[in-house]
């Protein structure tokens, strides 16, 4: 298998203004894949030579941004993101801040897998071309993260997003209390593995 496969996730803002996307996450999502979050091998090399950021996996057109940072945690691979200061990129980066786009997508070559119970295949190891800004994500879990009056800007997680139960969108969405996600938020640091060196 030498086709590219493609998976979507959600965003939330880094402190220093940049955008840490959470690009893939071991969630089946609604085509039946999964990708375990250690299938990254080659991460440092995306990031050293070629992190581009594409629209809509469009590989014809300019990057609308770059990954400057990435990490590999329990649940999936997260991406800090800045994008291009091009009228595109800007355009992009509008579109998420204001929320009218939600998720993001990575475009991958399959190298280790093997097919899941319910149809679909679990990828245990890729190789990450590209990660690309979308409208749509496969991923029902693929969702900005956004603070409670609505803006993007929350730099904390909510629990119930990497528990399974679909609190980061669809039916069951529940905003956490502030207190609660600071918790949260210290327990995942404490569990998150950087890919480096």
């Amino acid at each position: 298998m030498s086709e590219v496969v493609r998976f979507k996730a959600y965003l939330r803002k880094a402190d220093d203004g940049g955008m840490w996307a959470v690009v893939s996450t071991k969630d089946q999502d609604r085509q039946g894949d999964i990708i375990e979050p250690t299938a990254f091998s080659n991460l440092q090399e995306y990031l050293n030579t070629n992190p581009v950021i594409l629209f809509a996996h469009n590989s014809w057109e300019p990057p609308v941004g770059k990954a400057i940072d990435g990490q590999i945690t329990q649940n999936g691979l997260e991406l800090k993101i800045k994008f291009a200061e091009t009228e595109f990129g800007k355009e992009i980066k509008y579109l998420y801040e204001n929320g009218y786009m939600n998720a993001f997508s990575v475009g991958v070559i399959p190298l280790e897998y093997e097919p899941v119970e319910k149809g679909g295949y679990r990828y245990k190891k890729v190789e990450l071309l590209e990660v690309s800004a979308v409208p749509i994500p496969a991923n029902r879990r693929a969702l900005v993260l956004r603070s409670m009056d609505g803006k993007l800007g929350i730099d904390k997680v909510d629990e119930k997003m990497n528990d399974g139960s679909g609190a980061a969108g669809g039916d069951k969405t529940k905003r956490p209390k502030s207190r609660e996600v600071g918790k949260v938020a210290e327990r995942i640091k404490r569990h998150v593995h950087i890919i480096g060196d």
